[in-house]
């Protein structure tokens, strides 16, 4: 059941050896290769990511598993489930939200070649820097109303 993960890891460890490759070839063969684009970000998070999901699978949630051959089943899943629950923390939560996130742009760069979704994203791509003028308007407002708040109130903390 686990070992899938170890699959999928080094699926993710593919893509950017994948990419290089791609790289490597068409700039011989004389062609134009787009190389830092959305995907190749996607991909090197991803590599990155994988390397320490790996390594932490290996030594931490392997761990105390296989010293024993006379484990029943059930002892087997309740000392996963404690290696899990000893060693989950912060970072791996935030090390999966990222490839999440990477994934689903990975999966929106792929979907702009679809006939019905693909107009939808790129309209969403040109988007994204109306958002971020929105976004710093919105912050640079809410600073401004919090200092003058804070002038007009200060003597009201007393």
């Amino acid at each position: 059941m686990f070992s899938m993960i170890q699959v999928l890891c080094i699926l993710n460890l593919t893509y950017l050896c994948q990419h290089i490759i791609t790289f490597i070839v068409t700039k011989k063969l004389g062609r134009f290769y787009e190389f830092p684009a959305m995907i190749h970000l996607t991909d090197t998070i991803l590599f990155i990511c994988s390397l320490f999901i790996i390594d932490w699978f290996n030594t931490k949630i392997n761990a105390n598993l296989y010293t024993d051959p006379n484990l029943s089943n059930e002892e087997f899943l309740m000392r996963i489930l404690s290696n899990f629950g000893l060693n989950i923390n912060f970072p791996f939560q935030y090390l999966f939200a990222g490839q999440i996130v990477c994934l689903i742009l990975r999966i929106a760069t792929n979907l702009q070649f679809n006939e019905s979704i693909g107009p939808l994203i790129k309209i969403v791509g040109k988007m994204v820097q109306d958002f971020l003028n929105f976004f710093l308007l919105y912050v640079i407002f809410t600073f401004m109303f919090a200092i003058v708040g804070n002038i007009n109130f200060i003597y009201d903390l007393e």
